[in-house]
């Protein structure tokens, strides 16, 4: 399958918004880093660079090249051939986002506001 250089080109763009915003909140972090003054505030810090690496992972539709190609028509879908309509119970994009809800949770419980001695 050759490539559609419209699709090509939206998906760079929205991968270096994608970059952008989260440099963005990573260097904020860094900051927050930076003016820490107890170990709570470092693991806040953490947890929120932790949380936006899951958060930022390019896994919507607008990341999608068969959903630009296809404009979002799932049954005439090259990509659900092999791995199953992205929204069914058993595709491979369904585990995806499961484990992704999975890690993000996981993420969320990783400082729950307990103060260290």
């Amino acid at each position: 399958m050759e490539i559609n250089n419209a699709i090509q080109k939206k998906l760079i763009e929205e991968a270096k918004d994608l970059k952008g915003e989260y440099l963005r909140n990573l260097n904020r972090y860094i900051r927050d880093l930076e003016k820490s003054k107890t170990v709570e505030d470092i693991i806040i810090s953490k947890q929120r660079i932790l949380e936006d690496l899951v958060l930022y992972l390019p896994i919507t539709c607008k990341d999608c090249y068969f959903c630009y190609l296809n404009e979002g028509n799932c049954k005439i879908c090259e990509y659900a051939k092999y791995h199953g309509i992205c929204e069914s119970r058993w595709s491979d994009w369904r585990k995806l986002h499961k484990a992704f809800n999975k890690l993000l949770t996981a993420m969320v419980k990783y400082y729950k506001g307990e103060r260290y001695d």
